[in-house]
């Protein structure tokens, strides 16, 4: 079982997984930044500890509430922003999404 947020968890979907409560269990950080995993854009976003991404898009510092979100900002198209996004590791870009199922398997 996992407690966030003074809530007990035996069991969650992993689409109601979200990038906070990544952050909260130190699974991410506040300020790594994500990087499209296709490499097309030079864009780059930044994970805020509240769990949204920041990115400058034109010269303006935008919020989204999600990685679907900020890569619909990006490609302005409907696109699943947990495959669209990757992290840094040791020299390559992991998908967000792995990060998911490495919450799920600590549950």
């Amino acid at each position: 079982m996992l407690k966030i947020g003074g809530i007990i968890m035996s069991f969650i979907d992993f689409t109601s997984i979200t990038l906070k409560m990544l952050i909260d269990s130190h699974i991410l950080k506040p300020g790594q930044v994500i990087y499209p995993m296709k490499g097309k854009m030079k864009v780059e976003g930044v994970l805020n500890e509240d769990g949204t991404i920041s990115m400058t898009i034109n010269t303006k510092i935008r919020h989204f509430l999600s990685p679907s979100g900020a890569a619909k900002a990006v490609e302005n198209k409907s696109v699943n922003g947990w495959i669209y996004w990757g992290v840094k590791e040791n020299n390559a870009l992991v998908e967000l999404s792995t990060f998911r199922l490495k919450f799920k398997e600590g549950l």
